[in-house]
Formats: structure tokens, C-alpha cells, sequence
């Protein structure tokens, strides 16, 4: 009888280890779909870009690939660029507000001078410290 008290104790154990365990990667999953939820993508950049969108709003989030913040003072939009991928550079655009306008992988931009030359020419300039120094770096 002894033996099989302890083997039932075994077996509660077990099973109470197994029960943590699953509630511990439930808990894992949730966050991580809490984390997805805060992307803040609009619905332009949805339709027209699709999964770059997500992934240039997922590059800014996580701030692994981050640029720099450019403003334009005509309108107060804030642009955001990101490195997304080896020669592949995201760019997210705001309103003044922060509200989202669109996100995109800009395919023919593959060095960071064209991506900073393509900001200029849409009259944004350099707006946080990273971007100054990105800027000087590349034109100076």
C-alpha cells in the first residue's frame, strides 16, 4: 500500500508540474499576442503594402533597426525610418498628432544615403539625435 501512495503522490506531482508548465506558456503566448496588438498600422498602409507594413511598424516597435525621426515642417508629418532588413529600409509616416498616415519597404532604396537623400527630397529633416547624427555621418 505504501508503494502505491507514493506512486499516486508521484503522479500528482507530475501532473501539477505538467498543469504549471502549460499555464506558464499560456501566459508566454498571451503576452506575446498583447505585444502584436499594440502595432499601430493605418488602413492605407494595410491595403496597399500589406505585410511590409507590419513588418516596418514591428522593426520601429522592437527599436532593433531604428534611423532616426525626420519632421517636416510645412505640415508637422513625422517620418520614421528603420533598417528592416540588409539594404532594405522601412519608413513609417505620422501625422503631427501621431496618428499613423502609412508604413512601406521602399524596394529601390538599398543604401542609407539614398534613403536619407529620398527623405530630403520630400522635405522632412532630422528631428531626434540619431537622425542629426545619421545625417551628418552620411553628408558630412
Amino acid at each position: 500500500m505504501t508503494a502505491l501512495s507514493c506512486n499516486q503522490n508521484a503522479s500528482k506531482n507530475s501532473l501539477l508540474i505538467f498543469l504549471f508548465l502549460i499555464g506558464i506558456a499560456g501566459m508566454l503566448i498571451f503576452l506575446n499576442f498583447s505585444r502584436t496588438a499594440t502595432l499601430i498600422v493605418s488602413e492605407h498602409a494595410l491595403e496597399k503594402h500589406s505585410y511590409d507594413a507590419v513588418v516596418v511598424d514591428s522593426c520601429l516597435q522592437n527599436g532593433s533597426g531604428y534611423l532616426g525621426e525626420f519632421k517636416r515642417d510645412s505640415d508637422g508629418r513625422i517620418l520614421k525610418v528603420c533598417q528592416v532588413d540588409t539594404n532594405k529600409y522601412g519608413i513609417k509616416v505620422q501625422e503631427s498628432n501621431g496618428n499613423p498616415v502609412t508604413d512601406f519597404i521602399k524596394e529601390k532604396l538599398r543604401r542609407i544615403d539614398q534613403v536619407l537623400k529620398y527623405v530630403r527630397n520630400r522635405g522632412y529633416e532630422p528631428h531626434d539625435e540619431i537622425a542629426k547624427n545619421l545625417y551628418r555621418t552620411v553628408f558630412e
